[in-house]
């Protein structure tokens, strides 16, 4: 599977921005078991944040709470992020 992602500078740490998505973002049971798997095979050391853009709801955003909060109030700078493409086997997906 292709995912793209990006990284961005939050609460002094770099986070990954990996767009999703949106059944996985709202299956949060699916979502924790991507980013756990993003973390530790892909990403190391940085947190991961999935986001995806739900219909009528906007950006939603998954992951871990205090990075969530952060995001739902300042929101994503997607147009001044670039986003690359990375191969990633997710089982299931």
């Amino acid at each position: 599977m292709i995912i793209k992602a990006a990284h961005l500078n939050l609460q002094n740490e770099t986070v990954v921005v990996v767009i999703a998505p949106t059944k996985y973002v709202d299956n949060h049971a699916t979502a924790d078991n991507i980013i756990s798997l993003l973390e530790r095979m892909l990403f190391r050391g940085m947190p991961v944040v999935l986001i995806s853009r739900a219909p009528g709801r906007g950006w939603v955003y998954y992951g871990r709470q205090d990075l969530m909060n952060t995001l739902n109030r300042d929101g994503v700078p997607l147009e001044r992020m670039r986003f690359q493409d990375y191969s990633v086997d997710i089982p299931g997906a």
